[in-house]
């Protein structure tokens, strides 16, 4: 069976450095959590609360199925995997209380959510740093 190309290229070709996953995630739980505090202003700078609306409701859970893969990996056997998972799980729990228990409450859990996400990817890369250190 002839190989494709990639199976030629050395596997250390398709990885990130350490700590890449938790820096990702951090910069991705921030865009979330600074997401979630400009768009009311944003909503009133719009012409149309229509589309302000609309934005809002496809861009949550699109940012939040975002979060899933770069959380999982970043989590795996990582000392900050608790608050990773709460993280996530708060962030995905939002998504459906934004519209229908209201925008408080689908924002405080995002934005906690967001914070334990940055916390537990903070965590990964001090512990690494001090691994490396050691």
């Amino acid at each position: 069976m002839p190989h494709s190309d990639l199976s030629l290229a050395p596997r250390s070709a398709f990885r990130f450095e350490p700590g890449a996953w938790d820096r990702f995630g951090v910069a991705l739980s921030g865009l979330c959590a600074a997401h979630c505090l400009a768009l009311p202003v944003l909503l009133l700078a719009l012409p149309c609360e229509v589309l302000g609306a609309t934005l809002h409701e496809a861009l949550h859970p699109a940012i939040a199925a975002f979060l899933v893969p770069v959380t999982l990996r970043a989590a795996r056997n990582a000392p900050g995997a608790g608050l990773l998972h709460a993280g996530l799980a708060l962030v995905w729990l939002a998504v459906p209380t934004h519209a229908f228990l209201g925008e408080c409450l689908g924002l405080l859990l995002t934005l906690v959510g967001s914070g334990l996400l940055i916390s537990g990817h903070r965590t990964n890369l001090f512990c690494r740093h001090r691994e490396a250190m050691d």
